[in-house]
């Protein structure tokens, strides 16, 4: 899950978050996936010249779901 919600208090606008959730079984190594995520926002951020910092956090998640129960 990956989602996006505009700040209550806006005073300079930046840095942009992005908080990237996911299944913590399907992550083999955070820290390789992070490098990942990180390296292909900075190569988008060179493309379309987006000026602004962003900060990013990946939240491995533990869940546990049934459905049709």
């Amino acid at each position: 899950m990956v989602y996006g919600r505009t700040s209550e208090i806006k005073i300079d606008v930046h840095p942009i978050e992005i908080w990237v959730s996911m299944s913590a079984h399907k992550i083999e190594d955070v820290g390789v996936l992070l490098e990942r995520l990180k390296n292909r926002l900075a190569e988008w951020k060179k493309e379309v010249s987006f000026p602004h910092p962003i900060n990013l956090t990946l939240i491995p998640e533990p869940w546990k779901f049934e459905i049709g129960i």
